[in-house]
């Protein structure tokens, strides 16, 4: 057994008694008698698996022996322990080892967890001893045949003949007297077996007030129950049968049994710790369990749905509230407990992804299975390599927000737009090209005011701050030139060599495909965003635009509308060094971009989170990522409702990403200048020098035409 059966003195056990049973103990030490074939037999199915399986780890003859006792061959028990015979054949009232499994003394229960064996174990090792406790094991184990005799394959298929792990079975209900329902005929034999008699038939009144605790948690109403009383004077079965389809019928019995449900689950609102973060529509989940109970959905579906809902080809849909109520059941699993800002996030990890495990197998399963977390089970067929091929493929999950509107509803007039959007284009860059034509006077006032280095129109500033000085006028675009040529090299010398760690290129197709999307923001049939494409602007746009912006190539959540739902997220990786992280993002709406340790959802001090608002592009850097130094982290965008604690109550929200890139802590930045957009403006005028403000201007015309037309076609 697992811990000692003799280790230890036993003050309430009198020597001479002691000292008798060693005799005894002596007296039989010899060779029994040899041992029929049946008891052979016997011995073999019955008692050794369970010796092997509780006893052999504390009690061998290889390399461990509690209280000197071995109990892995026959003259090793005939021997006894330190203190004394365990075993006394023929009278198993006087055995201590039946003594010890049956837990009849306080202080040496076994096996060492404490748990009694099950009743018919106990009454095999009863009848075993009593039968002399024939044993053909001559000689002590080999350790091969040790090892077999304790291997956690052999084990577990012992364990796996329980009667909990047998299929279900339909059993003949016996035969009884005046009793017609099969359920009646099992519980009458049952009683009658124990020598009981059932209890009285309620009367109607007690009958009606415990169907409706028992189907809606709920008393009946005085006309409730004068009308069934009235029913049943008439006919008892009808009355019976009428009353219980009718509380079926009521919405309050989803109420009712849904709250067991969520009990098993341990439903919550809210994640708790410091701060005690809101679950995103955690109610959501709880009405939907109602209205399944409500509507009788299958035991079976429902499992299905609360762990593959958002997978299903075929999901319930409610039709009446636009609903995926299938996408509904995964919401338990974020029913767990988020630390606020955990100095060690893979610890955190680590335990509400147990808490998933744990909650989930003792609801579906009804096993312990966390405790195969540091230990092959002690009493059910779980192993320690079964508990984290679990813990696999839940870790493996980030935690979510997911949208549960009925297909087609996200998706509603997304290919129409899309196919119109050549046309769009077409249009608009044929409408632009038409009235290109520069005009100083409509540029004066835009050009006055861009006195900003990071203006477009600042070269233009320079040329008219020179008058009618045309050196003065060469000189001011050169140097502007000269200026952003060496942002430029800067940046690209930052990208390459041995200070760059990685670089996401979210333009590039195989990049792309390594980040987990999420959403109809983000279209998987059609890859990232080539440079060029564009967002059609909003009704209510106070510009009157009929675009809102043109993009550069990369991962967007709002290229046909910005109540698209989008989360991006990479795969995860380790930081093995201290670096510096750059992100060129813009967003709007709240959107989110950072970067999450271990699948940690919560924001905190150690756990930035950027919101993107206005929609410009820029650079964000974290350079205090070195704290997580030999964690694992990935980076994450996500719309304003969907981050997964975060999400916050947006109509219209969106993001998109360039690129990502981690270098050396600080090395030169990898970022663009932010007068990035004046690389084609120097491409195209290459050497040229204007020394004019309207050189300038034609130059820009030139840019610009080129530009659009390269983007029509």
């Amino acid at each position: 057994m697992n811990h000692s059966l003799l280790p230890l003195s036993f003050p309430r056990i009198q020597p001479s008694w002691v000292a008798g049973l060693t005799l005894l103990a002596l007296s039989i030490s010899g060779q029994a008698e040899k041992p029929s074939p049946e008891q052979v037999e016997f011995f073999e199915s019955r008692i050794r698996p369970i010796l092997a399986q509780e006893c052999y780890e504390c009690h061998n003859s290889r390399d461990k022996s509690k209280g000197g006792l071995v109990l892995d061959h026959r003259a090793a028990w005939q021997a006894g322990g330190d203190s004394g015979s365990v075993i006394v054949p023929g009278k198993p009232k006087e055995s201590l080892l039946l003594q010890s499994i049956r837990h009849e003394l306080p202080d040496l229960k076994m096996p060492k967890a404490g748990a009694q064996l099950d009743a018919n174990v106990l009454a095999d090792f009863e009848r075993w001893i009593a039968m002399g406790a024939p044993d053909p094991r001559d000689a002590p184990p080999t350790e091969a045949e040790l090892a077999e005799d304790t291997d956690w394959e052999a084990i577990r298929e012992r364990r796996k003949g329980w009667w909990s792990f047998q299929p279900i079975t339909r059993p003949a209900p016996p035969e009884v007297a005046g009793v017609d329902r099969p359920v009646d005929r099992f519980v009458r034999a049952r009683l009658a077996a124990e020598n009981l008699e059932p209890a009285p038939r309620a009367d109607a009144r007690t009958l009606v007030r415990r169907l409706h605790f028992t189907l809606v948690g709920l008393p009946p109403s005085p006309e409730e129950t004068a009308t069934f009383l009235e029913s049943w004077e008439r006919d008892p079965d009808a009355a019976f049968t009428e009353r219980v389809d009718a509380l079926l019928a009521d919405p309050r019995f989803g109420e009712k049994w849904a709250r067991h449900w969520m009990d098993w689950i341990r439903y919550a609102d809210s994640h708790g710790s410091e701060g005690d973060p809101d679950i995103p529509h955690a109610w959501r989940y709880r009405d939907y369990l109602i209205r399944s109970l409500n509507a009788d959905v299958p035991y079976d579906q429902l499992v299905l749905e609360h762990f593959a809902g958002d997978l299903l080809e075929r999901p319930r849909i409610n039709q009446a509230l636009k609903l995926n109520e299938s996408a509904l059941g995964l919401g338990h699993l974020r029913m767990v407990f988020h630390g606020f800002a955990p100095t060690d996030a893979l610890d955190e990890r680590v335990r509400f992804t147990d808490d998933q495990i744990n909650t989930v197998t003792k609801a579906f399963l009804g096993l312990t299975v966390s405790c195969a977390r540091c230990h092959d089970h002690k009493f059910d067929a779980i192993s320690q390599k079964d508990y984290y091929a679990l813990f696999g493929i839940f870790t493996s999950t980030l935690p979510a927000t997911v949208a549960v509107d009925a297909p087609g509803v996200l998706e509603k007039n997304r290919d129409t737009l899309e196919s119109l959007k050549p046309k769009l284009r077409t249009g608009i860059a044929d409408h632009w090209l038409n009235s290109l034509a520069v005009n100083p006077d409509r540029w004066e006032k835009a050009i006055e005011g861009a006195s900003d280095a990071k203006s477009f129109l600042h070269p233009l500033h320079r040329l008219a701050g020179a008058g009618d000085n045309p050196e003065a006028a060469a000189h001011a675009w050169t140097a502007v030139r000269e200026a952003f040529r060496k942002q430029w090299e800067d940046s690209e010398a930052a990208r390459g060599g041995e200070l760059l760690r990685h670089r996401w290129d979210l333009s590039d197709a195989d990049d792309w495909k390594t980040w987990s999307r999420y959403g109809e923001g983000l279209d998987d049939r059609k890859g990232p965003a080539a440079a060029g494409a564009f967002v059609v602007a909003n009704a209510d746009d106070k510009a009157g635009r009929a675009l809102s912006r043109i993009l550069p190539a990369g991962a967007y959540s709002n290229l046909v509308s910005d109540r698209h739902r989008g989360v991006l997220a990479s795969a995860p990786f380790a930081l093995d060094g201290e670096y510096d992280l750059y992100l060129n993002v813009a967003g709007d709406g709240n959107s989110s971009a950072r970067y999450a340790v271990q699948h940690y959802p919560r924001s905190g001090t150690v756990y930035p989170v950027n919101s993107l608002n206005g929609g410009a592009w820029k650079w964000i850097k974290h350079d205090r990522i070195d704290y997580w130094n030999g964690d694992r982290i990935h980076l994450e965008l996500a719309t304003a409702g969907d981050a997964p604690i975060l999400a916050k109550d947006q109509d219209r929200s969106w993001f998109g990403i360039r690129e990502a890139m981690l270098v050396k802590k600080d090395a030169p930045s990898p970022a663009r200048p932010e007068t990035e957009f004046l690389a084609a403006l120097f491409a195209i005028a290459g050497e040229r020098v204007p020394r004019t403000l309207e050189d300038g201007l034609a130059l820009y015309e030139e840019t610009l035409r080129h530009l659009v037309t390269a983007w029509r076609d």
